[in-house]
């Protein structure tokens, strides 16, 4: 053998050693080089008794490149964007947040880093996770965990943490028996704890999480949160094939109380009858859990099931909960086949109608409802609301249908039987929506009960507020639509179109709504003489993709209320003009300029009669003066806010939202498209 082969073989035989040793030392003092990864979802090494879970697998994909998120480089050329970008909104959310401070704290970071790398790669780019546990504390002080995958590298940071000296910045490590690191002192506001599962490192501000996670993968994760029942079906069985949702969990009794969430919630007791109403159909505190998967892929979508605590229900929300659900091919052919393809609001519920009724009026104002009840109980036919109510129940099925679009036929006309002329009724010219509301009567004797209630209504006018086109006129009209019986009641109380029109027709529906000419659209979608919304196909597939059965079912597409969403929009700029000053306070402020002027040396009570009424009409002389400067500073501002809010809602082209629900449990769906190509 020459010399040459000889030191080369010599040479190899020292490498081969130095690799053996190497390798040896290395998986004896750090890991082993050839480790796999963890083969299951994090959740796997998350105990089952966490309060609130959220994991994503690919984070990645969210940033280009870390910290500035991908879907910003997507919206920064919409409009709803162009309409954010400096706006007082952006301006309160950067200050409010402290965004831009934790950006900058960021960055500096990073660039101080000895070696320059992602984060997403180091620690969770492919899948990361946060888990708390919350009972009986604050968020703020409750214990988290974070729950990340990490690269070699990072394998190798948390391998070497133990032999680092960090006591000069501050960091005290400690190796525990367990396995877990122990990291505390000065630079730490609290006491961390670190450790790792093949390729997934915790970090965790309670030493449980660790352990917990060391013992499950052990079993393969048996016993975690990934096999609980309250996980499992609602999260695992309804990922994707690409496995990129969110996932989420959270025990809601444990996570209401550590926000400190009032109980009731919403407010039953509340002066808006939208919240008053919704706290008597659903209560936070009555939900024990909930989990489920949110995706952005193609838009906005929300899959969540959980549970209810069986002692929180009200016997009122029993009686709803227990209505049969409907199916999606009842919502194509009964229920979306009635509204126009342009609806801009379609809600259909499954309840008792009774129930349903009596809730709406307890959440009135009590001097509206003691204003109903007294109208109704002068006609003599009823001697209260809840016997008006009970009538209307046993007369209609459980079911409502609730259809909006913009008002846009014109105005109302018609020619008045005693004179001939041409007649409109009385609006207070507010600009509001058209609408059309369905419920299914219960035969011949569901029709006969309605046709009385209405004839008892047209039969007291006075009481009603009902008020002709014409002197003499009633207010009351009786004619045929298609064929099919209708009652129109004329009142200048009822907002935008001062009337209220009723039709029964072949099918036993009772439909209402505040324009006779709705009437006609919705036949011809039903006898498809015109597009309905059934044949929208962005309908069909929200649908389809949503809960399979529901007791609720709500679509929205501002788009389509664009122009009615401007002039309200416009409208609320005046009533928040007015709402926000303190009246009472500015015209004590005149008063005290006004007064010496006029009557010097004299306080209001020295004044006489007349002298007080002259002081009043000069103060609201002056306060008028006053509020028009005001109105020219602030109307461009609250305009601007206005005209903001309504950009950012027509960013939403579709919405379409599910609910099912019984005593026990509930399933919620959600779908939003949010294209993002203007």
């Amino acid at each position: 053998m020459s010399q040459s082969k000889r030191l080369l073989k010599i040479a190899g035989i020292v490498l081969g050693l130095v690799l053996l040793f190497g390798y040896l030392a290395f998986s004896t003092l750090l890991f082993s080089p050839t480790e796999g990864s963890w083969k299951y979802r994090i959740s796997a090494l998350v105990p089952r008794t966490v309060d609130v879970y959220v994991a994503k697998a690919k984070l990645e994909d969210w940033f280009a490149p870390f910290p500035e998120p991908r879907l910003l480089q997507t919206v920064a050329d919409t409009e709803a964007w162009r309409a954010f970008e400096g706006s007082s909104e952006q301006e309160a959310l950067l200050r409010e947040a402290g965004i831009a401070e934790a950006l900058a704290q960021l960055e500096e970071a990073l660039s101080q880093a000895p070696v320059q790398v992602d984060p997403l790669s180091l620690f969770g780019g492919r899948e990361v996770a946060v888990a708390g546990d919350l009972e009986g504390k604050r968020a703020a002080n409750a214990d988290w965990a974070l729950y990340g995958r990490v690269d070699f590298f990072g394998k190798l940071a948390v391998s070497l943490l133990p032999r680092l000296n960090l006591s000069g910045q501050g960091v005290e490590v400690e190796a525990l028996d367990s396995g877990a690191l122990k990291l505390s002192g000065r630079a730490l506001q609290r006491e961390l704890f670190l450790g790792r599962v093949q390729d997934v490192v915790i970090v965790g501000t309670s030493v449980g999480f660790v352990d917990e996670a060391l013992a499950l993968s052990q079993t393969s994760g048996e016993n975690s949160l990934r096999l609980a029942t309250t996980y499992e079906g609602p999260v695992v069985a309804a990922m994707g094939p690409d496995q990129t949702e969110v996932e989420v969990f959270a025990n809601l009794r444990t996570t209401f109380e550590s926000l400190e969430l009032p109980d009731p919630w919403p407010d039953p007791k509340s002066t808006s009858f939208a919240q008053a109403f919704l706290a008597r159909l659903i209560q936070a505190p009555a939900c024990k859990n909930a989990a489920g998967i949110i995706g952005f892929d193609g838009g906005l979508s929300v899959d969540l099931s959980g549970t209810f605590s069986s002692e929180k229900i009200t016997p009122f929300q029993q009686r709803v909960y227990r209505e049969k659900g409907f199916e999606h091919e009842q919502v194509l052919q009964r229920v979306a086949r009635m509204a126009p393809a342009d609806t801009a609001v379609l809600a259909y519920l499954h309840g008792p109608v009774a129930d349903l009724l009596r809730e709406a009026l307890a959440s009135l104002e009590p001097a509206l409802r003691q204003n109903l009840e007294d109208v109704f109980r002068a006609t003599g036919r009823w001697a209260s609301l809840d016997a008006l109510i009970g009538e209307i129940g046993e007369a209609a099925h459980d079911r409502l249908l609730l259809i909006v679009r913009e008002n846009d036929y014109g105005p109302i006309r018609a020619l008045s039987e005693s004179t001939g002329e041409e007649m409109s009724p009385e609006s207070d010219g507010q600009t509001v929506f058209a609408f059309t509301l369905v419920t299914w009567l219960r035969g011949e004797t569901g029709v006969d009960t309605v046709n009385s209630i209405r004839d008892a209504i047209g039969r007291n006018p006075d009481k009603f507020g009902l008020k002709g086109g014409v002197p003499g006129d009633p207010g009351y009209y009786r004619y045929e639509e298609a064929g099919m019986d209708t009652r129109e009641f004329w009142s200048p109380f009822v907002p935008g179109t001062g009337m209220v029109a009723t039709l029964i027709d072949d099918e036993g529906r009772c439909i209402i709504t505040n324009h006779e000419r709705m009437f006609r659209q919705v036949i011809n979608c039903l006898t498809r003489q015109e597009r309905s919304l059934a044949e929208d196909p962005t309908f069909q597939a929200l649908l389809n993709s949503s809960t399979p059965s529901s007791n609720l079912l709500l679509w929205v597409n501002p788009r389509a209320a664009a122009s009615t969403l401007d002039e309200l929009a416009k409208a609320q700029v005046d009533l928040d003009l007015r709402n926000a000053i303190d009246w009472t306070r500015e015209r004590r402020r005149v008063e005290l300029d006004v007064l010496p002027t006029m009557f010097p040396g004299k306080q209001r009570n020295q004044l006489s009669a007349e002298e007080r009424t002259r002081l009043d009409d000069a103060i609201d002389v002056e306060l008028q003066d006053w509020f028009r400067e005001h109105s020219r500073a602030q109307r461009p501002l609250l305009e601007a806010e206005a005209a903001r809010r309504t950009t950012y809602l027509r960013t939403v082209s579709a919405l379409l939202a599910s609910l099912r629900v019984d005593p026990r449990d509930f399933s919620f769906s959600l779908r939003a498209l949010t294209p993002f190509d203007e």
